[in-house]
């Protein structure tokens, strides 16, 4: 799952960022802007799924947004 505050909505949506890492663990995820949901089925690929979310957001320039780090949490629950 992950949520992310109603200040950085605009920045970057829950669901695309719980699909974007259900996808590499074979599987497939949504939601909301602000909360989102997402599962998986090769829990051997959720490391790295789980790093490249961060690396996608070190590309969105979210990274260098204190704000954005804080107010994002993400997990990940495989089936």
């Amino acid at each position: 799952a992950a949520g992310v505050t109603p200040d950085c909505v605009d920045r970057v949506k829950a669901g695309e960022l719980v699909n974007f890492v259900a996808q590499q663990v074979g599987g497939k995820g949504g939601g909301k802007a602000d909360m989102a949901m997402a599962g998986g089925t090769d829990a051997s690929k959720l490391g790295a799924a789980l790093a490249s979310a961060g690396q996608r957001a070190a590309w969105q320039s979210l990274a260098d947004d204190p704000q954005v780090l804080h107010a994002l949490a993400l997990s990940l629950w495989t089936l």
